[in-house]
C-alpha cells in the first residue's frame, strides 16, 4: 500500500504540474481530473467492468477460493442478498445440470469458464490500476 500511495501521489504531481496547477495552497494534491485516466484506444465497457468488479468483490472476500460451482452459489446468493439491487450478471443465470453421473447438480463448463475468465481480467485490471493505466490495454468483451 505503501508503494501504491507513492506512485499515486507522484502521478498526481506531475499530472498537476502538466496542467500548469499548483499544489501550494490545496488541501489535497487531488485535483477534479481524478487519479487515473483511462488507456487511450481503449473501449470501456461499462457494464461489464461493473459485472467483473462485482465478482472480484466476493472472490476476493471469501479468501480467492477455487472457482466452481460452490463460489457461483455463493456469488449469486450474495447478489440477490444485496439490499437494494436483485441483479445478477446475466451469465449466471444458466441452471444447474446434472452431472455425467448424475449423482449431483453443478453449472455447466461454459458458465463456469466465463467466470474464470472474469476473475483473470478482475486481476489484470487491479494490476493495470497499481501501475496507473485503467482498464489497461486488454479487450473487454
Amino acid at each position: 500500500m505503501k508503494e501504491l500511495k507513492e506512485l499515486v501521489t507522484t502521478k498526481q504531481e506531475e499530472r498537476i504540474k502538466e496542467l500548469g496547477l499548483t499544489t501550494r495552497g490545496m488541501k489535497t494534491k487531488s485535483v477534479s481530473f481524478g487519479k487515473f485516466e483511462t488507456t487511450k484506444g481503449v473501449e470501456l465497457k461499462g457494464k461489464t467492468l461493473y459485472e467483473i468488479l462485482l465478482m472480484m468483490e466476493i472472490y476476493v472476500d471469501l479468501g480467492c477460493p477455487r472457482v466452481g460451482t460452490e463460489f457461483v452459489d455463493e456469488v449469486i446468493k450474495r447478489m440477490k442478498n444485496r439490499p437494494r439491487s436483485k441483479w445478477i450478471p446475466y451469465l449466471l443465470h444458466t441452471p444447474k445440470e446434472l452431472t455425467k453421473k448424475g449423482d449431483k447438480m453443478v453449472y455447466p463448463e461454459n458458465t463456469l469458464n466465463q467466470v474464470r475468465r472474469y476473475i483473470r481480467r478482475g486481476k489484470t485490471i487491479l494490476e493495470n490500476v497499481s501501475k496507473g493505466e485503467f482498464p489497461g490495454r486488454q479487450t473487454l468483451k
